[in-house]
């Protein structure tokens, strides 16, 4: 286990930039390819050390087996090689095995070597190597195992892919897992997308917070990809909103009472113009102030043979909004009552009763006219 002090990439709170992700990634990555690069240095350069001098070295017991098989014709030369060497003295003790198998045709040679060394010490330090290389014509590929103890091991694979076998699957092809390339020049790994079983990596495997807008392309979240009431008023925010009239429900912002007045012949003592409820929807609204709007423009007349008056009241919910008062002798004029009240929302759907009334002595009359009165919802 190697211990790594994390970089500060966050840009704002619970955001990261994607930039900055890929720098952070880097740092770490190359933090840990250093630390392991040394550990494995570590470990080789002690045996090394001690295999490279072991002809110089004083031991008190050292013994050597070499074996060589060989077979030659013209330009074509076959080798099979191993040494077997143990040593002991006061300090430490040593062995090594290695066998090397050799191929070659004029310049064009391949080979496999395998090397086996352990190493313990009168410090209590104690390390083992395994390796195998194989060379075609130069090009090296190879498996490493080193362990200098705790904390210090590592397995190196040399190669330009890694793939993997499971018996039984896949007609005995093996699965490209690992794919090793350069990007711009520097060593890099990739990785095959079904490394995740089914191809998919879910919000599981991500951290809170990590995925933010600039890291998605326009328009790669719909509708489609999201949860039925998965985003509501409580945890959406949404900035210069943009919505078209049919993709809001009917009366979801202002709930309107639109209607035409009828004529009201001459006569009676008083007289109702109109008379109604206005139903509004406060679901998710209680407390919140409801604005009403009245207007109602009329056409009225007086017939008598005497100057007479009249007077014209406009009510929400029982409060006067607008008044009107006219004294006159056969003429006609067009009053317009208009006003607003506010009401504070119940939570509920609330029924808001609405009217326009005359009093009239019985000289006057409606001749035509209009009633209108909408709630706007915040």
């Amino acid at each position: 286990m190697v211990d790594l002090e994390a970089p500060t990439i966050q840009i704002a709170p619970g955001a990261v930039a994607l930039q900055s992700l890929i720098d952070g990634i880097k740092y770490q990555v190359t933090t840990l390819q250093d630390q392991v690069a040394d550990t494995i240095n570590e470990v080789t350069q002690k045996i090394a050390a001690i295999a490279a001098n072991q002809d110089a070295r004083n031991w008190l017991d050292k013994k050597e087996i070499r074996s060589q098989l060989a077979a030659r014709s013209d330009a074509a030369f076959a080798e099979i090689e191993d040494v077997r060497t143990v040593a002991v003295d006061t300090q430490a003790a040593f062995a090594s095995f290695s066998t090397t198998v050799t191929a070659r045709f004029g310049t064009v040679e391949a080979s496999v070597t395998t090397n086996t060394q352990a190493i313990a010490t009168l410090d209590g330090y104690a390390a083992a190597a395994w390796s195998v290389t194989v060379n075609a014509a130069g090009a090296v590929a190879g498996v490493q195992l080193v362990n200098g103890g705790s904390g210090k091991s590592a397995f190196v694979v040399s190669s330009d892919k890694f793939q993997i076998q499971l018996p039984g699957y896949n007609g005995g092809n093996p699965v490209p897992v690992f794919t090793a390339g350069t990007i711009n020049g520097s060593p890099a790994i990739g990785i095959a997308a079904n490394v995740y079983l089914d191809g998919f990596i879910f919000t599981r495997m991500i951290g809170a917070g990590q995925v933010t807008t600039i890291n998605l392309a326009a328009q790669a979240v719909t509708a489609v990809n999201m949860a039925t009431d998965s985003i509501t008023a409580a945890n959406g925010a949404i900035q210069n909103l943009s919505v078209q009239s049919l993709k809001i429900a009917d009366n979801a912002i202002i709930v309107p009472i639109v209607q035409a007045i009828s004529a009201i012949a001459v006569g009676g003592s008083s007289t109702t113009i109109y008379s109604g409820a206005l139903s509004v929807d406060t679901t998710g609204l209680a407390g919140k102030l409801l604005t009403l709007y009245l207007n109602c423009p009329l056409v009225v007349y007086e017939s008598g043979s005497i100057a007479s008056s009249c007077a014209f009241s406009a009510t929400i919910n029982g409060t006067v909004v607008s008044s009107y008062s006219f004294t006159g002798q056969n003429v006609a004029f067009t009053p317009t009552l208009s006003g607003s009240v506010q009401l504070a929302a119940s939570g509920g759907v609330m029924s808001i009763p609405v009217s326009v009334t005359f009093s009239n002595p019985g000289f006057w009359g409606v001749q035509s006219g209009s009633f209108f009165v909408m709630a706007a919802k915040r």
